[in-house]
């Protein structure tokens, strides 16, 4: 999966887990500058044809470009829904256009409430029994014993201490290990999208709302067999070098709107310049996106049937089928894209 979105993303690739949890658990001070490339420049010179699958795949994706839809229906305020990217980044700041839509909303939600420097409501630590993995899925239980000092040089790396690497399920370790440390949002250390909105909301008095919970969010992704915690492990050991690229590459779809491409290429398999792959299995990108899309829709609607919400979720939870823009439209909205290309 492509860095900091957990492919995608949420995402991104995944939403808030990745974030929080590294901005909970690594120490003051770790910010630092991503300087990662962007992979879809090095597919379009040496591997055209993986650039080839990722764009057709995009084109065929519902609602694949913009990033702030407006969600109109007769006899009710618009609300709007947007996508954000879980890292920070200097070049990540909030588009004029979700400025004035936050401006006139009522509420905003969030995947799920922190407050404007970006916390949850809640300390999460190392000792949070969601976070712990059984007897049966512990990583030093998954892996052969050189795949398992790879994973404990990973979580040192990132910050953690190294009963992390045995301790924390699986699902965990991936959402907080593809972050790279260098995006993400510590104390004084650069700041995330979904904190500027908090921020911003505040400021305005307007309220604040989450669609999941943090124990939620992790116990939708739990439920692999074995074999794929174990794969995911191994995924995320081949991804972790090239988090960097992962954050870049997520970062330039973005800010082209270009969430379809975001998506398609996370769904992927991964290519890594060297030729390396990285392909978590099927079933935790199909509940760290599908399974929580479907929630975060539900969760979503009373909201935006009262109108005046503002929806800002991981970019990779809009594009797609499955995604939010699709099933507020299949849910009787119209459904139009506002970016400043529009």
């Amino acid at each position: 999966m492509p860095s900091g979105f957990l492919r995608a993303a949420a995402n991104g690739r995944l939403l808030s887990a990745a974030l929080l949890l590294a901005a909970a658990m690594a120490p003051a001070g770790a910010r630092a500058s991503c300087y990662g490339r962007d992979l879809f420049a090095y597919y379009r010179l040496f591997v055209p044809a993986q650039l080839d699958r990722i764009e057709a795949e995009a084109q065929r994706l519902p609602f694949a470009h913009g990033r702030l839809f407006r969600l109109s229906r007769a006899g009710v305020a618009p609300s709007y829904l947007f996508g954000t990217l879980h890292f920070a980044d200097r070049r990540l700041t909030i588009p004029k256009e979700a400025e004035n839509a936050l401006r006139s909303s009522a509420v905003l939600a969030l995947e799920f409430a922190i407050d404007g420097g970006g916390r949850p409501p809640d300390h999460i630590g190392l000792d949070s029994p969601v976070l712990q993995a059984t007897a049966a899925s512990r990583p030093d239980v998954l892996l052969r014993a050189d795949a398992f000092a790879r994973l404990e040089q990973i979580v040192v790396a990132h910050g953690l201490p190294a009963d992390a690497a045995r301790l924390l399920k699986p699902e965990v370790l991936a959402l907080t290990l593809d972050l790279p440390r260098c995006a993400a949002s510590l104390p004084g250390r650069g700041d995330y999208l979904d904190a500027m909105l908090a921020r911003e909301a505040l400021r305005r008095g307007e309220p604040i709302v989450g669609l999941e919970s943090f124990e939620e969010q992790i116990d939708a992704l739990g439920g692999m067999t074995a074999r794929e915690d174990r794969d995911l492990l191994l995924s995320l050991i081949v991804a972790a070098p090239f988090g960097v690229d992962g954050v870049e590459t997520s970062i330039r779809r973005y800010l082209r709107g270009d969430l379809g491409e975001l998506l398609a290429w996370s769904k992927g398999p991964i290519l890594w310049p060297g030729l390396v792959v990285s392909n978590p299995p099927t079933a935790f990108l199909d509940r760290l996106l599908d399974r929580r899309s479907a929630r975060l829709y539900q969760r979503a609607l009373p909201l935006v049937a009262k109108g005046g919400a503002f929806i800002a979720v991981g970019a990779a939870h809009i594009p797609g089928a499955r995604g939010l823009a699709q099933r507020f439209l299949e849910g009787g909205y119209q459904v139009t894209a506002v970016d400043p290309d529009k």
